[in-house]
């Protein structure tokens, strides 16, 4: 069973979390700086580098709200004695002026620059979790309850189901709590598809989790995610067919088009990657370079060294770099598989979807069948 429940209480080195001694007003003016054009000449440098301090001044201070959210998360998850991992990161600085320019929110508003996330077994099982908070089993104030499990989004099909919190700490450290955590949950089928659709976004360069990119790439995501639901017993997705063959007839056909199963079989074997570290660290640095088709991975100790090298990489434009916490280096691939290209569980399960095992025949041919199907098993394990 995969979990993240030790240590009990970790350890808290304050040094590493320092609350942004930024006004509202120096931060929503900073914000406003990243939604424009930054154009980089001489004159204007010691602006442009004064915006960015106050920003990652802001994200850096999210910090210690995720590091408690997501310990109090391990908790309940313990509580409920569910299958789950969770994980937490920094939201990257190009995706922050992203949001920017296309949402009201200021960045002092926005409301996920620190988030966690719970993989999850099951529906059942993230169902329990999610009414822990809820009912009120948490100190922080839930100010948003995105489900889009019950309403998958009409454009890419994305499942799963989020909670934003208003930070409340008890410990004394009131300098925190004007930060918001989002809490992300999701289950591993709807966790698999997730990172599918960014695999495949970071590959193609395309932003497909936010709808935009080849059209059939994007309806071949929402179909699976009709198959999914189904297979989960939950919402339908909007624009997807609830009949099994036309879903399926669909996916062949544009399969047929994109030679889907090619490409994504192909992902995992044309990507190095580093392995291989001795002990463990609560965070670490991915780096997704797409021109070499290689990801690098460097552990951190220390929560402030880190995001001071998080803010280092991000001037890098073509490495797509996120700052992460997990409790081992073995959960970075199953919380993050998108950044190592590893898509191989979505691959399979769209596999079965295009080609079904054929149905057994009677008689003398299914026994005869079940001997050969259990002679590969064996075989199988001889070679493991």
């Amino acid at each position: 069973m995969l979990t993240t429940l030790e240590p009990l209480e970790p350890r808290w080195d304050m040094a590493d979390y320092t609350a942004c001694p930024h006004s509202k007003r120096e931060i929503v003016g900073a914000g406003k700086a990243l939604a424009g054009n930054i154009v980089y000449d001489q004159t204007a440098l010691p602006d442009i580098l004064e915006t960015f301090r106050i920003a990652h001044s802001w994200r850096l201070a999210n910090l210690y709200p995720m590091r408690r959210v997501r310990h109090e998360l391990t908790g309940k998850i313990r509580a409920i004695k569910a299958d789950a991992i969770t994980a937490a990161r920094l939201k990257r600085m190009v995706s922050i002026r992203k949001k920017l320019r296309t949402s009201p929110l200021t960045l002092y508003q926005m409301q996920d620059l620190g988030g966690c996330r719970a993989i999850i077994s099951n529906q059942a099982e993230l169902d329990r979790l999610v009414e822990r908070y809820v009912v009120g089993d948490t100190p922080h104030a839930i100010v948003r309850d995105d489900d889009r499990i019950a309403l998958p989004r009409h454009d890419t099909g994305y499942r799963g189901r989020h909670l934003t919190l208003k930070f409340n700490e008890l410990h004394g450290r009131s300098d925190f709590d004007r930060h918001f955590i989002e809490v992300q949950f999701r289950t591993r089928l709807q966790h698999y598809w997730a990172t599918a659709v960014e695999a495949v976004g970071l590959v193609r360069g395309e932003d497909l989790k936010g709808g935009g990119g080849n059209a059939d790439w994007l309806r071949l995501f929402q179909l699976m995610a009709g198959e999914m639901a189904e297979d989960e017993g939950t919402a339908p997705v909007p624009s997807v067919s609830v009949e099994a063959p036309e879903r399926r007839q669909e996916l062949i056909d544009l399969n047929g088009r994109l030679g889907a199963l090619r490409a994504l079989a192909g992902y995992n074997s044309a990507i190095r990657h580093m392995e291989g570290f001795i002990g463990s660290a609560p965070y670490y640095l991915i780096q997704y370079d797409s021109i070499r088709r290689e990801v690098n991975v460097r552990p951190f100790r220390a929560a402030r060294l880190g995001s001071e090298q998080y803010a280092d990489a991000e001037r890098n434009t073509q490495i797509n770099t996120v700052f992460v916490e997990v409790d081992k280096v073995a959960d970075l691939r199953e919380a993050y598989p998108n950044y190592f290209l590893d898509v191989e569980a979505f691959t399979a399960r769209l596999r079965r979807t295009i080609s079904p095992p054929p149905p057994p025949k009677a008689g003398r041919n299914l026994r005869a069948g079940r001997l050969f199907e259990d002679w590969k098993s064996w075989r199988e394990r001889r070679m493991l």
